[in-house]
């Protein structure tokens, strides 16, 4: 039996033969659960398997082949479902029997397109955000831990350029506008622009999708440019919630990977965001310097937490560091004689972290911890 529901933007159909697929109303699958198998399609032409084995997240990339199968799975269930379906609802369902496996690949070369070569990369939790680049690449691209950006200089669009972006991606989405909750200002150094432009630019955001606006900042360079009156222009202007990334809170492991700052910024960077009223994701490592330097990375990051002033509509993410072996980050370690860990045990890290960044949260605050956290693997935030 068939059964189809429209809801948020995006249609879900059913199956008890095979399963369930999710698409948007352009007719773009975005998730499918075949059996016990869950899957997410992304828009680089490539899907991948989620799982959980025990206390450990698994996503792993399918094959071509593998994801070619999926496709024709997923149009066997809205084949079923079709003739249930009316409007635009049997619009999408037909585009998407129609595209099927060709849309993986043309999806892909529209968005490298659309987002200069590169793929976007999305906070968690905001998986339905639509992405805007106001700036390309990265103004410190020299970090270990990061390949997105590390042959990418940072150019910032002009306003028209920006403009004529949103109506590009605007146009690509189509339809499919209406699955998605909010916009991501990016790249990593978009809320360094000329403040005037940023301004400008978060208007024309809001104008033109009137959705909640949220962003990324950088923690190399933006201390010495923005003050918490240029926070509170930017929430003034749409920006809702900043996603910041602590690699670690050990200046002995962030200099070991040649990032050259000082961490203790993170917590005025941190506590400016929420004295100008903006709301803060942090996203934290775990397993960063490897076994050899796990206590020393656990007990400095929870004390950095501790003194960020987090609370009611806030978030923490603690995510496994991900170690191709062909990357600048695996190079250091081995070189520096670092032991890797597996993922099993920086899971075990990322609870060890929550754990004590509650404790000493608690201790420094006289309250508890009360933000959203959660485990995430950054292998899902891509876009």
């Amino acid at each position: 039996m068939a059964i189809l529901r429209a809801n948020n933007g995006m249609v879900m159909m059913s199956d008890q033969k095979t399963g369930n697929v999710t698409i948007d109303m352009s007719g773009r699958m975005l998730y499918a659960t075949l059996g016990s198998r869950s899957f997410k399609r992304y828009l680089d032409g490539s899907v991948v398997e989620m799982k959980w084995d025990n206390d450990v997240r698994v996503v792993a990339r399918l094959s071509e082949e593998e994801s070619a199968g999926l496709m024709e799975n997923c149009i066997s269930v809205a084949e079923e479902c079709l003739p249930q379906s009316e409007g635009a609802t049997s619009e999408a369902i037909r585009k998407f029997i129609s595209s099927g496996r060709a849309s993986l690949k043309s999806d892909a070369e529209a968005v490298s397109n659309l987002y200069s070569g590169e793929i976007p990369v999305l906070p968690p939790e905001r998986s339905f955000s639509l992405y805007v680049q106001l700036s390309t690449g990265c103004r410190w691209n020299r970090c270990s831990l990061c390949q997105a950006y590390s042959a990418s200089e940072v150019r910032y669009r002009t306003l028209d350029e920006f403009r004529a972006h949103v109506e590009k991606v605007k146009g690509f989405f189509g339809p499919g506008l209406s699955a998605r909750s909010s916009v991501l200002l990016g790249d990593p150094s978009a809320l360094n622009a000329e403040q005037k432009v940023l301004l400008s630019a978060l208007d024309t955001v809001r104008e033109t999708f009137n959705l909640p606006i949220y962003s990324f900042i950088d923690l190399f360079t933006i201390p010495k440019s923005k003050s918490v009156m240029h926070y509170q222009d930017m929430k003034r202007h749409g920006l809702e919630k900043v996603y910041f990334l602590l690699e670690t809170g050990s200046n002995r492991v962030v200099k070991a990977f040649r990032n050259l700052t000082n961490v203790t910024d993170a917590i005025n960077i941190v506590n400016n965001l929420k004295t100008a009223g903006l709301n803060v994701g942090l996203i934290v490592l775990a397993g960063t310097g490897g076994k050899t330097l796990s206590r020393e990375h656990v007990e400095a990051t929870a004390g950095i937490v501790g003194q960020m002033q987090l609370g009611e509509g806030d978030s923490l993410f603690i995510c496994p560091v991900r170690e191709d072996e062909d990357s600048i980050y695996a190079g250091e370690m081995d070189k520096r004689g670092l032991v890797k860990m597996s993922l099993e045990e920086k899971y075990r890290e990322a609870d060890e972290l929550l754990k004590r960044i509650r404790e000493e949260y608690e201790s420094t605050n006289g309250r508890p911890l009360s933000v959203k956290a959660a485990k995430y693997d950054l292998l899902e935030s891509v876009f």
